[in-house]
């Protein structure tokens, strides 16, 4: 088994493993508080609705009939709009317990197909590996991959979010 590097000069796994449950138990409080003031999502996705940003669908292209898998996918909403693109099986990936409950529970009431999985996402990486699990489209959205660009003076500092995508070679 290949074992995930979170603190290299730990010295044990339960070292090594700290900080992402450390991780995992944060998200949790912040889904938690994050989801508690929204309406019915359900509703928005069972009437065709995307949480999906025009430059993440031109990205992510026609999804049709193409198995998906987003790692980091929080509490599902950006997973379950690739329904819309076509995707014909979508699996979300995430470290929060609470963001997981959340994605099944929002896929169960809107009718929108998809499973989600808790787990960190290194340690899924490795086991799909290890089964040769293969999907046509690895997606993470700009939620999950930050990095900060220097900006003229004058002007605020504020992160420029992007996402990433891997397609299966044709």
């Amino acid at each position: 088994m290949v074992e995930p590097r979170f603190d290299a000069d730990a010295g044990t796994p339960a070292a090594r493993r700290a900080p992402p449950e450390r991780n995992r138990l944060s998200w949790n409080a912040a889904t938690r508080a994050h989801e508690s003031h929204k309406g019915d999502q359900a509703k928005f996705y069972r009437e065709g609705g995307s949480k999906l940003y025009p430059e993440e669908v031109e990205l992510l292209g026609d999804l049709g009939g193409k198995a998906i898998v987003h790692l980091r996918c929080n509490s599902g909403q950006d997973t379950l709009s690739m329904r819309r693109l076509g995707a014909a099986k979508l699996l979300g990936v995430d470290i929060g317990d609470e963001a997981i409950r959340f994605a099944r529970r929002l896929s169960a009431e809107s009718g929108v197909a998809a499973s989600f999985v808790r787990a960190d996402v290194y340690d899924w990486l490795a086991a799909a590996a290890r089964v040769d699990e293969r999907w046509d489209v690895v997606f993470s959205s700009y939620g999950a991959i930050r990095r900060r660009w220097t900006v003229p003076d004058g002007k605020p500092s504020v992160p420029f979010m992007y996402s990433l995508v891997a397609r299966k070679a044709a």
